[in-house]
C-alpha cells in the first residue's frame, strides 16, 4: 500500500536528518532500509555520485562500507531521493478499481 510506504520514506528520512551516521553497522542498516525497504534505486546512487554499480551493491550487503568521510554526501543523496520518491507516491491517482498497476 502507498500509504505504508510513504510512512517508510518519511521515517528513513527523518532518523537521517536526525541521527547522522556514527558507525560502519549504521551505515549498513541505513543502506539496506532505504534500499531494499525505501525501494530507492541502487542503480542511480552509483550512476549520480560516481560510484562502480557493484560497489554500491556490496555496501547495501554489508560487505563492506565506504570511508566514512562520503558518508554524509551519500546521506544527502538518499535525502533528496527519498524526497523526490515521496513527492511522487503522493501524486499518483488511485484508479477507480482501487489497483495500482505499480507501487511508486
Amino acid at each position: 500500500m502507498i500509504t505504508n510506504e510513504i510512512d517508510v520514506l518519511r521515517s528513513l528520512r527523518g532518523m537521517i536528518e536526525h541521527d547522522p551516521i556514527q558507525t560502519r553497522e549504521e551505515f549498513g542498516d541505513l543502506m539496506k532500509a532505504v534500499f531494499v525497504h525505501g525501494r530507492l534505486e541502487t542503480r542511480k546512487l552509483a550512476d549520480d555520485l560516481g560510484f562502480n554499480f557493484t560497489t554500491v551493491y556490496r555496501w547495501i550487503e554489508g560487505h563492506n562500507a565506504p570511508h566514512a568521510s562520503v558518508w554524509p554526501r551519500i546521506s544527502s543523496w538518499i535525502s533528496v531521493e527519498i524526497d523526490r520518491r515521496v513527492t511522487e507516491c503522493n501524486n499518483l491517482k488511485i484508479p477507480e478499481n482501487g489497483i495500482l498497476k505499480h507501487l511508486c
